[in-house]
């Protein structure tokens, strides 16, 4: 299970570094064209309204859908189960449907509560984008509910190539028109590419297993069973979500640029998360939905420790990195046009209080996953709660004083706090299912050992960026990359040289695949 994880997670990390890089184009040349001001504060209030309505239909679907479809398929057999989840699909599509058509109709209104900071101008310009908005809604809403079919058969690049596509439609599409139509052109282009994506795997489906016979059953056992694990993960969604939202409203109220520079912020955590995280999560979450169905503790045991361990050595290594070099990844990828050295240092600074979380989002992501295929999505809902209260307490207390970057730093303490609150009953969940030890053996060892890689790792990186002075592009060029060279082979090294599993066993692998029968360090 391990080599195929990883060896499919690492395909999948190859089209997300595509597909980032597609997106990173689209977000540079949005950067160049509309800078980090006020049009640019109305797209992005206006994408948050549309993804907020995805969030709460579709944001939880895969992770209640997976683990009942193995429980069907293990009972029942795979044509009983391929019936059951594509009536669950379709049920799921009308209401996407009326949720996408109340979008379109009565978006103006939400916009103008979520951007109360807003001015009457920029109110209206989000208004106008709604109708393309509630396109995209739809379509994205449909894309993911057919990934789910597969992501049940094992099919983990397909989606990721689709998503590729999608990306590249909206880029040539922004590219034509965001300088004929403006902010309106984004939406559109938006729009587009999620028709496609949804056209591309709806088609891909079918291919596989044929045409599916659609029926509609709203009241079958498959939608009473998700509806009773879909309530408490729709209040958690309510309750990510308003974490979210008071971000973006807090951020209306500060001058022009405040909510762009956030949000080319988040985009820029995005690209470790969605490539060392999200992809790993993915394939990891079917083999605990299996285990926990299948009622097999040994192998539920070592994919909870292998999950956890590796997102800790991974993601503490990205934290280093981001944290450090945050203004100059900034500076390099988007100050160009309309996207001044003031909007770059604010987005920059964003950013590095952003990265301090990566490494709770990533233990956070199993933790959640694990829940999930236990079907405790009561406990991610209660633990939630706790979430939105703290991260009030922060907004409140250091948006004052920090602005822009101070709710970034709210996410990044509010993120950590909530890791905190959730690992008590995580533990007890698995205590009960046989699962005492979730960071496996040795663990208090284990997390000195990488903590400490860490801290030379970015004593490393400190130094490199320290050594080359400078605000010029070509000087900004070299010392990220030789500080991100020096600060990923320091920790490498030291993670080798303190002998954390998880560093021996890659280098190992690495080491036979180069000298066949010299694999043993």
């Amino acid at each position: 299970m391990r080599a195929r994880t990883v060896r499919i997670t690492a395909a999948m990390g190859a089209i997300t570094v595509a597909d980032k890089l597609a997106a990173a184009g689209r977000h540079i040349f949005l950067a160049a064209l509309f800078g980090a001001g006020a049009v640019m504060d109305s797209l992005v209030i206006g994408v948050s309204v549309a993804e907020l309505l995805a969030a709460l239909f579709t944001g939880s679907f895969l992770v209640i859908f997976i683990p009942l479809y193995s429980g069907w398929r293990e009972k029942e057999g795979t044509g009983v189960a391929d019936a059951r989840g594509l009536n669950l699909m379709m049920m799921l599509l009308a209401v996407l449907g009326v949720a996408a058509a109340g979008l379109a109709w009565g978006g103006g209104r939400v916009v103008g509560w979520v951007g109360y900071g807003f001015t009457a101008e920029q109110k209206v310009t989000a208004a106008s984008l709604m109708p393309w908005l509630a396109i995209f809604l739809w379509a994205t809403g449909a894309a993911v509910l057919v990934t789910g079919l597969y992501r049940v058969r094992g099919r983990f690049l397909a989606p990721h190539l689709a998503q590729l596509v999608d990306r590249l439609v909206v880029l040539a599409f922004i590219v034509v028109a965001a300088p004929l139509l403006g902010i309106r052109g984004v939406a559109m282009a938006m729009a587009a590419g999620a028709v496609v994506l949804a056209g591309v795997l709806v088609a891909g489906a079918w291919h596989r297993r044929g045409r599916p016979q659609a029926r509609l059953a709203p009241r079958s056992p498959e939608v009473k069973a998700y509806l009773i694990l879909f309530l408490p993960l729709l209040a958690a969604a309510v309750i990510d979500q308003s974490v979210l939202f008071t971000d973006r409203i807090m951020a209306t109220m500060l001058p022009a640029g405040a909510v762009s520079a956030l949000y080319y912020a988040s985009v820029l955590w995005g690209l470790p998360v969605a490539l060392l995280c999200t992809n790993f999560c993915t394939v990891l979450f079917p083999a605990m939905a299996r285990d926990v169905a299948a009622g097999d503790t040994a192998a539920l045991a070592q994919s909870l420790a292998f999950g956890l361990r590796t997102m800790l050595v991974v993601m503490l290594g990205a934290t280093v990195l981001m944290v450090v070099l945050a203004r100059d990844l900034t500076a390099v990828l988007l100050m160009r046009g309309e996207f001044d050295a003031h909007a770059a240092a604010l987005t920059g600074g964003a950013l590095a209080a952003l990265s301090l979380c990566l490494v709770f989002q990533g233990v956070g992501s199993v933790v959640n996953m694990a829940l999930y295929a236990a079907h405790r999505t009561g406990v991610v809902a209660a633990c939630g709660i706790g979430r939105v209260v703290l991260n009030i307490i922060f907004n409140l207390l250091l948006v004052g004083p920090l602005g822009a970057v101070g709710i970034a730093l709210s996410t990044s303490l509010t993120l950590a706090a909530w890791l905190a609150i959730i690992w008590t009953p995580f533990r007890r969940e698995m205590a009960t299912r046989g699962v005492p030890a979730v960071l496996g053996s040795h663990s208090g060892l284990f997390l000195v050992k990488t903590g400490a890689a860490a801290a030379l790792a970015a004593a490393a990186t400190l130094a490199v960026t320290l050594a080359i002075p400078g605000s010029a592009l070509p000087e900004r060029l070299a010392r990220l990359a030789g500080a991100a060279f020096a600060g990923t082979t320091i920790y490498a090294m030291g993670l080798t040289i303190f002998r954390v599993p998880e560093a021996v066993a890659v280098l190992r692998r690495m080491r036979g695949r180069l000298w066949p029968g010299r694999a043993g360090l």
